[in-house]
C-alpha cells in the first residue's frame, strides 16, 4: 500500500486510461449487439462523438498525471510507463 502512494499519480494515470477504456468498449459492445453501431456514417452519430470526446478527455488526464508522475516520482519509470500506457490507447482506438 505504501509503494502505491509514493507512485500515486502513475497509479491515477493508469487508472484513468484502464477506466476511459473500459467505458469505451462497454458502450461499443453494447451498441454493436443491438445494431446501432455505424461509425462510418455521415454525419457522425452522436455516439460517435461523444466517444471521441471521452477518449480525448480520458487521454489528456492520462497524459497529465503521468508527466506529474514523471516530474515528481522516484524512480520515475512507473510515470513513464503510466504515460506509454496512456499513448498506446491513443494507437489501439485510433490507430
Amino acid at each position: 500500500m505504501r509503494q502505491l502512494y509514493r507512485h500515486k499519480w502513475s497509479v491515477v494515470s493508469g487508472a484513468t486510461t484502464a477506466a476511459h477504456c473500459l467505458i469505451i468498449y462497454g458502450v461499443v459492445d453494447y451498441l454493436h449487439r443491438r445494431g446501432m453501431w455505424h461509425p462510418d456514417s455521415t454525419p457522425a452519430p452522436h455516439s460517435v462523438v461523444a466517444l471521441g470526446w471521452v477518449h480525448i478527455v480520458g487521454m489528456l488526464l492520462a497524459i497529465g498525471a503521468a508527466l506529474v508522475g514523471i516530474r515528481l516520482e522516484r524512480p520515475p519509470i512507473y510515470g513513464v510507463a503510466a504515460l506509454l500506457l496512456g499513448l498506446l490507447s491513443y494507437v489501439i482506438f485510433v490507430g
